[in-house]
């Protein structure tokens, strides 16, 4: 599996998010700094304090211009029921595998 660096471009890619199906990277970025952070799964209780401790920082990447698309290996319809669509302020991408 090749390694991501930063500064790399990324091809684009479609992907689910609990509350929206079908989204792609392209449309998301849009041209703004954009932090892909991958972490395990919802069920996670470190994964989920990495997401509690981004929300708290978040205003300082808005700031910036930035943006964070935080991946997660889990279900999206389980996200959904777990997770609601305002609760984070950064995208959430699930991919289960």
């Amino acid at each position: 599996m090749a390694k991501i660096k930063v500064g790399d471009k990324l091809e684009n890619f479609v992907f689910d998010t609990p509350y929206k199906r079908g989204m792609d990277l392209a449309s998301i970025v849009d041209g703004k700094r954009t932090g892909l952070l991958f972490s395990r799964y919802y069920g996670c209780s470190l994964c989920r304090y990495e997401m509690i401790l981004l929300k708290e920082g978040y205003d300082k990447i808005k700031a910036t211009g930035g943006q964070v698309v935080f991946v997660l290996q889990s279900d999206p319809d389980l996200l959904a029921r777990n997770v609601t669509e305002k609760e984070y302020p950064f995208w959430i991408v699930a991919d289960p595998e």
